[in-house]
């Protein structure tokens, strides 16, 4: 029987000798399952499942400025792992009631959807700085992303609605509306921002049916 598996992806682009690099793809399955971190290479080959060190139901994955691969988990913490050999590393950040999409800001800081406030942590320590977003309509965060100017984006997956905020997390406004209508955001899983700075790392999330069982397709 089919069911919709929510899945994030973060591309990885690591130097393994001087004039040779390889990309690999990240990828997170929320699928009840306790290995939900998968390597894949460009041409969509699974390299090898992860074990998740106390990962369940992965959430949102990134590649940070230190090269290491973040995972969201969705009991409520922050996983790292070595990017080249898929080994677990340490739990970044815990206790953040729960944790969904990521994304690094320019400040070097991480930022974290957790249900109805962004969480920004220190991005060295996984210390929590501040929270964005209360009181602003938020209702479940499903996506982030920064623009150029540095401006942050969330989007809603309950209201369908795009929140955007400043540097400093303040409010500014939204994009789209909740009414079903015509022309209006339904069910905003994701969002991402085109921006011209280079070397400029993302993630995204979709959701995609599978069968049950094994490992999320990248060439379906």
């Amino acid at each position: 029987m089919k069911h919709h598996l929510l899945i994030s992806v973060a591309i990885f682009a690591g130097i393994l000798a001087p004039g040779t690099s390889a990309s690999t793809i990240f990828v997170t399955s929320r699928d009840g399952g306790s290995a939900d971190l998968y390597q894949f290479d460009l041409t969509g080959n699974l390299l090898q499942t992860i074990p998740g060190n106390g990962l369940s139901n992965g959430q949102g994955v990134v590649v940070g400025p230190n090269g290491k691969v973040f995972v969201a988990n969705e009991g409520g913490s922050v996983l790292t792992y070595n990017p080249t050999t898929g080994a677990f590393l340490s739990a970044f950040a815990t206790g953040l009631g729960s944790a969904g999409p990521l994304a690094f800001g320019g400040d070097g800081n991480l930022y974290v959807g957790s249900g109805n406030v962004i969480k920004k942590l220190d991005g060295s320590s996984g210390a929590l700085i501040s929270s964005i977003g209360a009181g602003t309509g938020l209702n479940s965060t499903s996506g982030l992303t920064f623009d150029g100017s540095g401006n942050l984006y969330a989007s809603d997956g309950v209201t369908g609605i795009i929140n955007k905020y400043n540097s400093a997390g303040t409010f500014l406004s939204t994009i789209g509306n909740s009414r079903r209508i015509v022309g209006s955001l339904t069910d905003a899983r994701t969002v991402a921002a085109r921006c011209t700075r280079p070397r400029q790392r993302s993630f995204m999330q979709r959701e995609s049916p599978r069968q049950r069982g094994g490992p999320p397709s990248l060439n379906s």
